[in-house]
């Protein structure tokens, strides 16, 4: 397996955060490498390597150099789009990703890249594709969610509609510990897939915005938390009464003291379970608190430097946290052993 080797990098480009002392934060060691500086998505796959998604093509980072699949002067027609919308890896080891205009499917040891599904997906813009512990591959696209096997075959297409009949859109996708798949659908609500039917059925209504974006199931209980495009983060408990599904917090502050009721992207920590979300300007953690049930936001605040347009969080193999950035540089948050906790 190979290993990323950054420890001396760290070493010399750490930024301590002192308003919280139990993290650090340092930007991606491969940024002078990449072709552009903008990243859109970040993955880690099985062996260890960095994927980065970015609107010049898929780089590769194994630690030592980046490589690079696009289409240019040296291979022409390679991709019908440079710009990289998301990536998974499915159970062979190839990597999936989906750009704007078509998805591909990416054979590591050959470098063979394959369009999948060309005559479905060639001019679509595939905005998320995700991999389920049955090996079942699912592709986002439009008002459609696409399911295929492992090796390429539609399996089946989803549409997805509105209360009124019109077209929507997958915002999330979340398969929990108890391998239920859920998805958040345009401002519809939560969705659950039903094995048996082969089906997605309402699981819960919207909340009173009917703005759902993200949703990750927390690391140790069974409700979930779902990102909203107004009022932040809510707490979703499928056990609880119909008419307390959702429960709802103050938002968080960015750090020029303004609301930050718009969520983006979300991740759990694995070390102290504190929520990390993108916003439209700022990086916000925030720690729940069960006796109040309700978030309560941490003193940490992200340093000017790394820019107020944020992507994805992905969580990596070793519980850090990547952080994509399209006007900044992308970093990545790492947590110290044996320290005080984050407030």
């Amino acid at each position: 397996m190979k290993r990323f080797c950054f420890l001396l990098i760290f070493s010399l480009i750490e930024i301590t955060i002192q308003a919280a002392s139990n993290i650090r934060i340092t930007p991606v060691p491969s940024l002078p490498q990449l072709p552009v500086s903008a990243i859109h998505r970040i993955f880690q796959d099985s062996e260890g390597l960095m994927w980065y998604g970015t609107v010049n093509g898929l780089c590769c980072d194994d630690g030592y150099q980046i490589n690079v699949i696009r289409s240019d002067i040296n291979t022409p027609g390679l991709l019908n789009d440079n710009t990289i919308q998301s990536i998974a890896e499915d159970e062979r080891g190839r990597i999936w990703f989906g750009t704007d205009h078509g998805a591909y499917m990416l054979d590591k040891t050959s470098r063979q890249v394959t369009p999948l599904d060309a005559e479905r997906l060639q001019t679509s813009f595939i905005y998320s594709i995700r991999k389920t512990s049955d090996g079942a591959m699912w592709i986002a696209t439009g008002h459609k969610l696409l399911r295929y096997n492992t090796e390429g075959k539609l399996q089946k297409t989803y549409l997805l509609y509105d209360h009124e009949g019109k077209s929507s859109w997958m915002a999330g996708f979340c398969e929990s510990r108890q391998k239920q798949i859920l998805i958040t659908v345009g401002r519809e609500g939560i969705y659950r897939y039903d094995k048996k039917t082969d089906t997605f059925t309402r699981y819960a209504n919207p909340p009173s915005g009917r703005n759902l974006t993200c949703i990750v199931q927390d690391r140790t209980h069974n409700y979930f938390w779902v990102g909203t495009s107004s009022d932040g983060l809510l707490l979703f408990d499928p056990s609880a009464p119909k008419d307390s599904i959702y429960t709802y917090s103050p938002l968080p502050v960015n750090p020029m003291g303004e609301a930050e009721g718009d969520i983006l992207y979300l991740e759990q920590d694995n070390r102290e379970g504190i929520l990390w979300m993108t916003t439209r300007s700022s990086l916000i953690a925030m720690r729940y608190d069960e006796a109040r049930r309700c978030l309560r936001q941490t003193d940490f605040r992200l340093p000017a430097e790394y820019g107020n347009m944020l992507n994805e969080i992905y969580q990596d193999k070793d519980g850090n946290l990547w952080v994509a950035s399209f006007d900044g540089k992308s970093f990545i948050i790492h947590f110290i052993l044996n320290s005080a906790t984050l407030l």
